[in-house]
């Protein structure tokens, strides 16, 4: 394959899947004995179409990649799988007439060859993600279709299959997405319904409403659950967490550990887990949010970037703050139940945490500088960086993290998420 038509194909195709990715100018060098895809550094990649070309392009971003573990999803093995599906294609095929339709469709094939087990047969879910696309351009009695399907390797009777009853106008309603999940085999015969129990393990990986769909793929090896929500996302959930989302016709991939490594500190590691969950809540949810956690030398500087009294928890002089303050009771913001902190997130206005994870302002009109571009929510995630962390959750669910700089800029962002 010619080097700018698979550099194109890989910028239209595969980047889209990696939030904040992008190609450095030029081709890289490279030999035989090295594999079409390969980790450089934990925030750069080599890819190629054939392992005997010796040109490559190189792929980076600011933050890492998902480190390669047996059994995860990561960007490596999702990239070989891309280079696997071109080199199944007909010799030629990306000069012919249907090269922009076949390609249309890789990202939801990328989702499901990596998300099953690799001996699992693909067709039954990729038509099940399938009935999904169709469904989310459609309306049941004025409505919008939500639905869940579950695959797991146990064998199903083969008297009814998925197609079967997804034919019928009944399929299309007989799940919610968030508790109630048809069950299939990877045959794509249906093995029953399950009215889902709430999650117990605490999970954290997965939007909170969706965490009895998360809970489902911990109970046994090798399970996937697709879900439609209402709004027209698709989304993959393995292993408890959320790996792939469908959003705006886009497929993204989902890192969580890189990005808890990205944000740097704080050095409460369950902390940042929480800080991601809840982000992952108001994306989910729609609701928007701006959050930020002070570094520990900076904890001073609440007055200057949140000035006003009223925004702050301690000492509480506002119905707002007293309020928060007996939702609270004293915990940390990792110790809150995630329906309260999605709650917190959403007044309008920033969160701001401290370095050991206590609420110290919410709602909070921050001072941001003039000439700030982005939007206001950005501005003001970028305002708190000045003093830790800050991170915009857009209303449309696109998340961006900004991080104290160490080189004198005046801003840097460290990840991005569905954007």
């Amino acid at each position: 394959m010619q080097q700018i038509t698979f550099r194109g194909l890989v910028e239209e195709h595969l980047l889209p899947l990696f939030s904040g990715a992008q190609i450095e100018d030029g081709f890289a060098g490279s030999t035989s004995r090295r594999a079409t895809v390969r980790y450089t550094t934990i925030c750069s990649m080599e890819i190629k179409p054939n392992k005997t070309d010796e040109w490559c392009l190189r792929v980076t971003r600011s933050q890492p990649f998902t480190q390669i573990q047996g059994g995860k999803v990561s960007e490596h093995s999702i990239a070989s799988a891309f280079v696997a599906g071109l080199a199944a294609m007909p010799e030629g095929f990306e000069n012919g007439a249907f090269a922009q339709d076949l390609m249309s469709r890789f990202g939801r094939r990328l989702a499901v060859t990596t998300s099953l087990p690799a001996s699992a047969p693909q067709e039954a879910a990729l038509e099940a993600v399938d009935r999904l696309d169709t469904w989310s351009a459609r309306m049941y009695e004025g409505q919008p279709i939500s639905a869940a399907v579950g695959f797991t390797a146990e064998v199903a009777p083969d008297d009814l299959s998925l197609r079967d009853a997804w034919t019928e106008d009944f399929g299309a309603v007989l799940t919610n997405a968030f508790d109630t999940m048809v069950i299939a085999d990877y045959q794509g015969r249906i093995a029953g319904y399950e009215v889902l129990p709430p999650a117990t393990n605490g999970l954290m990986y997965a939007p909170h409403r969706l965490a009895a769909v998360a809970d489902w793929t911990n109970g046994a090896p090798g399970r996937v659950a697709f879900v439609l929500n209402r709004a027209d996302e698709i989304l993959v959930f393995r292993q408890g967490e959320l790996v792939f989302a469908r959003r705006g016709g886009r497929w993204f991939f989902i890192s969580p550990e890189a990005i808890i490594t990205q944000m740097g500190g704080p050095n409460d590691v369950d902390l940042r887990r929480a800080v991601y969950a809840s982000c992952l809540d108001a994306s989910f949810s729609r609701t928007g949010a701006c959050i930020g956690v002070l570094s520990a030398n900076h904890e001073n500087k609440l007055n200057l970037v949140a000035p006003k009294p009223e925004d702050h928890i301690a000492p509480p002089v506002s119905p707002k703050a007293k309020m928060l303050t007996r939702a609270i009771q004293g915990q940390k913001f990792s110790e809150l139940d995630r329906r309260l902190r999605q709650e917190i997130m959403a007044i309008d206005g920033a969160t701001i945490l401290d370095h050991n994870g206590f609420l110290v302002a919410a709602g909070a009109i921050l001072r941001v500088p003039g000439g700030s571009t982005g939007g206001g929510r950005r501005a003001a995630a970028v305002a708190l960086s000045q003093y830790g962390i800050g991170i915009k959750v857009s209303a449309d669910g696109g998340i961006e993290g900004f991080r104290r700089p160490t080189d004198g800029s005046l801003e840097r962002m460290t990840f991005r998420l569905m954007k």
